[in-house]
């Protein structure tokens, strides 16, 4: 379910395959990304406000909880260079609040941040998929430290208040 790509598949396929199975329980697969692209380029910068936020246990930066829809899309790049990490892409959806997740964080099993991703990428299917749904603009994008072992991606409210969106193995 995490690797599946809704651009390629379709709607159709997306709806059977992923926006149905997600109920808001964070699951992992067992699948992993080997599959994602091997560059020796550095990975793209992390959102701003997430360089603070590095090598802090998620709980301290967001105690509280929210209830959530979302998914981890596709592992679509692993950087090996100079500034290595993984580019991960999904979708989130604040359930309590009714609005997109305003960020999203990357956690490695100790969950400590490890990086972090922008909300705010149009995902149309989405949109049409979940009528609880009144905005596009739910697609993230991120990057998140290492390329290899699990990561989760957790979304965060304005608040102090969090989710878990699922886990992946790099």
């Amino acid at each position: 379910m995490f690797e599946f790509n809704p651009w390629r598949i379709g709607l159709g396929l997306m709806l059977a395959a992923g926006l149905v199975g997600c109920s808001g329980k964070p699951e992992d697969t067992g699948q992993s990304a080997s599959g994602a692209a091997s560059t020796t380029s550095p990975a793209p910068p992390y959102p701003a406000w997430a360089t603070a936020m590095l090598g802090k246990d998620v709980k301290q930066v967001s105690p509280g909880a929210v209830t959530c829809k979302g998914v981890i899309d596709v592992v679509s790049a692993k950087h090996t260079g100079a500034h290595p990490g993984s580019e991960i892409e999904g979708w989130a959806w604040n359930e309590t609040q009714h609005r997109p997740l305003a960020k999203i964080v990357f956690t490695d099993q100790a969950d400590r941040i490890v990086g972090g991703a922008t909300v705010g990428n149009p995902r149309q299917d989405v949109m049409a998929a979940m009528s609880e749904v009144k905005t596009p603009a739910v697609g993230w994008r991120g990057v998140a430290r290492p390329i290899s072992g699990a990561v989760t991606a957790v979304g965060l409210t304005d608040g102090a208040a969090s989710c878990v969106l699922g886990s992946i193995t790099l």
